[in-house]
């Protein structure tokens, strides 16, 4: 699974989402945020499950999240509990951290591919939801356009 792998401090569940390590699917999360939303009543889900079928999981308990001890980030409207992941994370905690209960979709997709997203993403999934925004706007991003007699 190359710099993922089962020596981690991350829970591995096999395709039954049966857990192989500390935190299971059954066991809840602990930490609360702001507005009464509890993080331990958010499990990760089977690996198995497809995105379709993740419980729905409302923009305000998200949001409330930064206020947890828990680290939600969202890409493409699913939820991923990246707690454990930030000792791991090859760009470092504070890349993580400076998404905490954000959407980051175009950020992910400009460093990783949607097969590192499967691959590594898949056993961090909570949940799903909608209208969490992304709290930087993404710059248009030009390919072989110049002005017209530039001398680049």
């Amino acid at each position: 699974m190359g710099w993922l792998s089962q020596n981690s401090p991350l829970s591995y569940r096999d395709s039954s989402g049966q857990s192989s390590g500390a935190a299971s699917t059954e066991s809840p999360r602990e930490g609360y945020t702001g507005n009464g939303h509890r993080c331990e009543a958010y499990h990760f889900v089977p690996l198995s499950m497809k995105d379709s079928d993740l419980p729905f999981i409302p923009t305000s308990a998200v949001q409330d999240s930064a206020t947890s001890s828990r680290l939600w980030i969202v890409i493409d409207n699913t939820i991923y509990d990246c707690s454990e992941f930030l000792a791991i994370h090859p760009g470092g905690p504070d890349m993580l951290r400076s998404f905490r209960a954000s959407d980051c979709t175009w950020q992910f997709r400009r460093f990783h591919s949607t097969d590192t997203l499967r691959q590594h993403g898949q056993a961090l999934r909570i949940g799903r939801t909608e209208g969490v925004a992304n709290r930087f706007q993404e710059r248009p991003r030009f390919v072989g356009l110049t002005p017209l007699g530039a001398d680049f």
